[in-house]
C-alpha cells in the first residue's frame, strides 16, 4: 500500500510517494495553472511508471491520498471567485467596505485598495436582530428574507451568499434559520454562514472570513469533487485529505464546505514538514525557507513547535482563523527581473510562472527570470533539468538578459545575470529578517531549511548574509511540501466568545464552556473514524488586559480531564504579553475573549529509512566539473559536479562545488563545507 503526496504550485507539481517499506520516490512536473486537475492526472501517471504499475493499480493500492492546493489562494489572490452576496442585519451591509476605517496607506489618497469582493447592490441589509447577550429582539423577517433571496438569484445569478448577522456567535438561531431558507429553496445555492465559518467576537473580521468563505468555496469545492471523481473512476476506495492554514489535514468534503481553511493550503506543508524534520534531526528552531517558481514562503519552527496565528491578512481581506504564520514574497524561480520607470533594476514580485516560464524553457517566454540567471551563471545544468527530462535553452536565456536587463544598463549579460542572483537573494534576506528580527528572534539561533526546487541554489548565500550557521538541504527538499503533508494529522478548530473577567471566573465554569467544545470536537472525529487512542485536544484561551483591543492567546492545561488552574493560566497571559509587547501589567485586571480548541486525529506517521554512515570520501560521486560564476570577486571558478543520487551518509566535501539531483541544484559556496547525514540530508557549514 502507499501513501501518496501531490502538492500543486504556480509553476511545477510535485508528488511524493512512500511505499509500505518506508522507500520514498519523487518528482517534479510543470503545473497546468487553468485546470490543475490535469497535472495531477500527468503526475499520478508519471510516478505510477517510476514504481512499476499502472495508474489504475497506483490509485487502487494507495492508502492515504493527501493534497496540497492553492485552488483557493489562487481565486483570492486574482479576485476572480464566485458571484457572491452578502445578507447582514439591517443597516449593517456596508461593514465588509467600512473595514475598520483604516486603508492601505492612509495618508496616500492613490494608494490602490483591495477590489470589493461584494458590490454593494449585492449585499442586503435583513430584518432581524439579536442583542448582545443572545436575546432575540427581532424575529427573522422570512417574507422580506425570500424577496431579496429572489431577486440575488434570479436577478443578479449569485452561486454562493455569506450570512453575518449581528451578535449571531451568541445565539445563531436567526442565522440558522436564514441558511436553512436558502438551502430549501436554492439547493444549488453555496452558503456559508457566520455561526458555521467563524463564530466569535468582532464584526468586522467575522463578516470578512465568512465572505471569503463564501466566494473561494464553490470553485475549491467543484474543483475537488472533480479530482475526488477522478481518482473514485480509478478505483479509489477512501477519501482522500486536503492540506489546511491551521498546518492540518481535513476530508475533502469538509475543506469543499470551508475554502478559508485551505488559503494556505500549499506553503502549509512545508510548515508540516518542517516540524518533522526538527524533530527526526533534533533541531529545535528551523527557518523553513521554500522557493518555488513563483514564491518565497517563510516558516518558522521554535522548540520543534509550528507557531499559529488567529488572524492574517490575505490579499487585502482579513482570516479569523488559526493559521500557520507563513511570510511569502514574491521570489521564486520565475520572478521576472525588470528596469522600473526609474531605470532600477527589480526582480519579483511578478512572475513567468509554467506557462510560458523562464526564457530558457523555450516556451515563448522573452522575459529574464531567476531561472535564466542561475543557468547563465553556470549554477543550472541545461541537459539536467528536471532530471535530464527537460532541456534548457541557454542562448534564449542570455538573450532575454541581455535585451531586458544588460543592454540597458550597460553591462555584460554575465553582470546581468549576477543582477538578479543579487538582487533576489537580498529581497529573501530581506524576508528573513521581517520574521526573525523584526518580531525580537535573533537568526544566528535558528538553522535554514532549504525547501522547494529553487531554494538550494540560494540559500547558502542568504545564510552568510544573515550569520546564519547551517543551512539543512532535505532530502525531499524539492517535494517537502507534499512529504510535510503526509506527517499532518487531521485537525478541526473551534472557537467560542467567552468574555469574562478572570476575578469573577471559577475554574469549573471554565472548565465545562471547553468540556462543550471537545464534544463538538469529539462527534467530528468519530465522523471520520478516528478510534478514541488517537484523539487529542489542545486548549487555548485568548486574553488581554480589561480596555485592551488585541489578544493573545495562552494554553490552558486540561490533561487527563485536570481542571484549569486559574492562576497559572493569568501568569502565562503577563509572560506572553511581555513577551510579545515588551511590557506586563501584573496589577491590571485580565479577561478572556474567546475560547479555542483544536480537535486532532492522529495519523500514522512515515518511518523514512536512515543510511549506515560510509565514510567521508565524496569522490565516487563525483561526475563532472563546470564554471560557475561566484560573485565578481572571485569571477568564474572551475567547480567540482557531485551527483546527488551517488552521495552517501558521512560523505563530506568543501566548497565551491554544485551538487545536481533529479528536481533540484545545490550550490555550496566557497568557505563552506557540506556533509550528507543519516537520513540523506545535506548539511552545509558556513564558515
Amino acid at each position: 500500500m502507499y501513501s501518496l503526496g501531490i502538492d500543486v504550485g504556480g509553476t511545477f507539481t510535485d508528488v511524493v510517494i512512500v511505499d509500505e517499506k518506508n522507500e520514498v520516490e519523487m518528482m517534479k512536473i510543470p503545473s497546468t495553472p487553468d485546470n490543475p486537475l490535469e497535472g495531477i492526472k500527468n503526475g499520478l501517471k508519471e510516478i505510477a511508471g517510476v514504481v512499476g504499475r499502472d495508474e489504475e493499480n497506483l490509485v487502487r493500492t494507495t492508502e492515504r491520498f493527501v493534497h496540497g492546493t492553492t485552488v483557493a489562494t489562487n481565486t483570492m489572490l486574482e479576485y476572480n471567485g464566485a458571484r457572491t452576496a452578502l445578507l447582514t442585519t439591517q443597516g449593517f451591509r456596508d461593514s465588509l467596505e467600512m473595514r475598520r476605517c483604516h486603508r492601505n496607506g492612509q495618508w496616500d489618497f492613490f494608494a490602490p485598495q483591495p477590489p470589493i469582493i461584494v458590490p454593494r447592490y449585492l449585499r442586503r441589509g435583513i430584518k432581524e436582530r439579536t442583542l448582545w447577550d443572545g436575546t432575540i429582539d427581532q424575529p427573522l423577517d422570512e417574507n422580506q428574507l425570500r424577496s431579496e433571496l429572489k431577486e440575488l438569484v434570479e436577478k443578479h445569478k449569485v452561486s454562493a451568499i455569506a450570512i453575518c448577522f449581528l451578535f449571531s456567535f451568541k445565539n445563531p438561531d436567526n442565522e440558522r434559520r436564514t441558511a436553512e431558507i436558502i438551502r430549501e429553496t436554492y439547493p444549488h445555492i453555496f452558503v456559508s454562514a457566520s455561526f458555521e465559518v467563524a463564530p466569535q467576537i468582532r464584526e468586522y473580521e467575522r463578516t470578512c472570513t465568512t465572505v471569503i468563505n463564501a466566494f473561494v468555496g464553490p470553485g475549491l469545492s467543484t474543483y475537488l469533487s472533480e479530482l475526488g471523481g477522478y481518482l473514485e473512476s480509478k478505483g479509489m476506495t477512501r477519501e482522500f485529505q486536503v492540506i489546511q492554514s491551521n498546518g492540518g489535514v481535513t476530508t475533502a468534503s469538509a475543506a469543499g464546505q470551508h475554502g478559508v481553511r485551505a488559503l494556505l493550503s500549499g506553503p502549509a506543508g512545508g510548515a508540516i514538514g518542517g516540524a518533522s524534520l526538527a524533530e527526526a534531526i533534533d533541531e529545535p528552531n528551523l527557518i523553513i525557507a521554500d522557493m518555488g517558481g513563483t514564491s518565497f514562503d517563510l516558516t518558522l519552527i521554535q522548540n520543534k513547535q509550528i507557531s499559529l496565528v488567529t488572524e492574517e491578512e490575505i490579499a487585502g481581506y482579513k482570516i479569523s482563523l488559526p493559521m500557520i504564520g507563513i511570510y511569502t514574497v514574491g521570489a521564486g524561480g520565475g520572478s521576472i527581473g525588470h528596469l522600473d520607470a526609474g531605470g532600477i533594476l527589480k526582480v519579483g514580485p511578478k512572475s513567468a510562472g509554467a506557462n510560458p516560464g523562464p526564457a530558457c524553457y523555450d516556451r515563448g517566454g522573452t522575459e529574464a527570470t531567476v531561472t535564466d540567471a542561475n543557468l547563465i551563471l553556470g549554477f543550472i545544468n541545461p541537459h539536467y533539468f528536471l532530471g535530464g527530462t527537460m532541456q534548457l535553452n541557454s542562448t534564449l536565456a542570455a538573450r532575454a538578459i541581455e535585451g531586458n536587463v544588460a543592454r540597458p544598463l550597460g553591462i555584460s549579460t554575465t553582470e546581468g545575470a549576477q543582477a538578479i542572483y543579487e538582487i533576489v537573494n537580498s529581497n529573501m534576506v530581506d524576508a528573513i529578517h521581517v520574521v526573525t528580527v523584526e518580531q525580537g528572534y535573533d537568526p544566528r539561533d535558528f538553522a535554514l531549511v532549504a525547501a522547494g526546487g529553487a531554494a538550494p541554489l540560494h540559500t547558502a548565500v542568504l545564510a552568510n548574509a544573515l550569520g546564519i550557521p547551517r543551512v539543512i538541504i532535505p532530502h525531499a527538499s524539492s517535494v517537502f511540501c507534499a512529504l510535510g503533508g503526509l506527517e499532518a494529522d487531521m485537525k478541526y478548530d473551534y472557537v467560542r466568545t467567552y468574555l469574562v473577567k478572570m476575578g469573577s471566573l471559577e475554574s469549573e465554569q471554565l472548565f465545562d464552556s471547553f468540556e462543550e467544545l471537545r464534544e463538538e470536537g469529539v462527534a467530528r472525529l468519530e465522523k471520520d473514524g478516528i478510534a478514541e487512542n488517537m484523539r487529542s485536544f489542545e486548549y487555548w484561551a485568548e486574553m488581554r488586559y480589561v480596555g485592551q483591543h488585541w489578544d493573545i492567546p495562552v494554553p490552558v492545561n486540561m490533561g487527563n480531564g485536570s481542571k484549569p488552574q486559574l492562576r497559572e493560566i493569568v501568569q502565562e497571559f503577563h509572560k506572553r504579553h511581555e513577551l510579545v509587547h515588551g511590557y506586563k501589567l501584573e496589577a491590571r485586571e485580565v479577561e478572556i475573549a474567546n475560547l479555542r480548541l483544536m480537535a486532532i486525529g492522529k495519523s500514522p506517521k512515515l518511518k523514512l529509512k536512515t543510511k549506515p554512515f560510509e565514510g567521508k570520501d565524496a569522490s565516487a560521486a563525483l561526475k563532472d566539473r563546470r564554471r560557475a560564476y561566484f560573485g565578481t570577486d572571485a569571477g568564474f571558478l572551475e567547480v567540482p559536479v557531485y551527483d546527488g543520487s551517488r552521495l552517501r551518509s558521512g560523505n563530506e566535501f568543501a566548497g565551491p562545488a554544485i551538487v545536481e539531483k533529479p528536481s533540484t541544484t545545490i550550490v555550496i559556496h566557497p568557505d563552506q563545507k557540506a556533509r550528507v547525514d543519516e537520513r540523506q540530508n545535506m548539511i552545509v557549514d558556513i564558515q
